[in-house]
């Protein structure tokens, strides 16, 4: 079904909040901005929940389709689908899908794809995304008939983060601490105070995310402290800030990824085991190092660890050869590619009589 100027449609169902963060908003802004620019696609945003992930979207220059008071979900996402009538779905949500929608968007010939989630709607789609093999292999399956896609290639990433960063060269080093768009462990507190454990010199680069709400007790509690710090909030372009620390303390999701991506070294703190067995995966090369479930690591232990790879600058060189060898740079694209073709597919098929029968 394509739109009035011959391009394709697309709904994007995620959500962020202060509980869940805006990592799955982030991808998919940056997913649908590479959709729009190598192929003209139009896109639409479902955000159900979450006023800092719809400003994010609406900041990044698209539409959102909020729920109304006492609205269902189902009459929701029905609506929209009648507005939009996309070409492909993609949903990125921790939340389920209602499965009439699924079924909806298959009558309506619309290729599904899901985006590093295990929710049951990801059995309805032609293209299940996910960036760890492992994590995907130990879902179970059955009745699936699209095709998983699995591994580092695929992660989504905003555009800032496709090349790699030059290593920094600053002295004192920086580090970089980040907790995600909403940090609501106030892992951010936590780890400013570990850091006056640090001995060695180091400057803090502390990145706020959009969602988060004690920045005058994060100051305040930096300015008593032993290092010189920056505190950079809501950052529109955090790749540079990022590229310039020589190591990076962060809550494992979007941000560690995009360190990765950047060759900058990372330790990670882990908020549920989900987010510990994804960290594994990625520390498994040897480009980060996963210190745990973040409630179980002792100020020394998370001081101890900084201490120890800034003092290690040989050691922090390899893990930043390592993490450049995953390639996680071009996921946006490689997605978008995908994606693209799968409509095109369907849009041939459609012509020719050849429709693949709804299930």
């Amino acid at each position: 079904m394509a739109n009035a100027e011959g391009t394709a449609s697309v709904l994007v169902r995620c959500d962020g909040d202060w509980a869940m963060g805006l990592g799955h908003v982030v991808r998919c802004v940056a997913l649908a901005r590479e959709l729009v620019d190598a192929y003209q696609w139009r896109c639409a945003f479902a955000v159900r929940e979450g006023e800092a992930g719809r400003a994010l979207v609406e900041r990044a220059g698209f539409a959102t389709e909020p729920m109304r008071p006492g609205e269902s979900e189902e009459t929701w996402l029905e609506a929209i689908t009648e507005r939009v009538s996309p070409d492909a779905v993609i949903v990125d949500a921790v939340r389920d899908v209602p499965e009439r929608l699924v079924a909806l968007w298959r009558r309506r010939r619309a290729v599904l794809a899901t985006i590093d989630t295990p929710i049951r709607a990801r059995l309805g789609a032609e293209l299940a995304f996910f960036h760890s093999e492992r994590a995907a292999a130990a879902l179970d399956w059955s009745g699936f008939s699209g095709t998983v896609v699995a591994g580092w290639e695929w992660v989504v990433l905003r555009r800032a983060f496709r090349l790699p960063a030059p290593a920094p060269r600053d002295e004192p080093p920086r580090l970089l601490i980040a907790m995600g768009g909403s940090d609501p462990a106030g892992l951010t507190a936590r780890a400013g105070a570990a850091m006056e454990l640090v001995a060695c010199p180091v400057t803090l680069s502390v990145l706020l995310g959009p969602a988060f709400a004690e920045r005058a007790a994060i100051e305040a509690g930096l300015q008593r402290g032993r290092h010189p710090y920056e505190v950079h909030v809501a950052a529109d372009d955090p790749a540079p800030i990022m590229g310039q620390c020589a190591l990076g303390l962060v809550s494992y999701g979007v941000t560690a990824l995009e360190l990765a991506a950047l060759g900058v070294p990372a330790l990670h703190l882990c908020l549920s085991a989900a987010h510990l067995q994804a960290s594994e995966d990625l520390c498994a090369a040897g480009g980060s190092l996963c210190l745990g479930l973040a409630e179980r690591v002792s100020p020394a232990a998370l001081a101890g660890a900084v201490e120890t790879l800034l003092a290690d600058g040989a050691r922090r060189a390899g893990m930043r050869a390592v993490a450049l060898q995953l390639g996680l740079g071009g996921g946006a694209a490689a997605v978008a590619r995908r994606l693209a073709g799968a409509v095109e597919q369907r849009k041939r098929s459609a012509k020719i009589g050849s429709v693949p029968p709804e299930r």
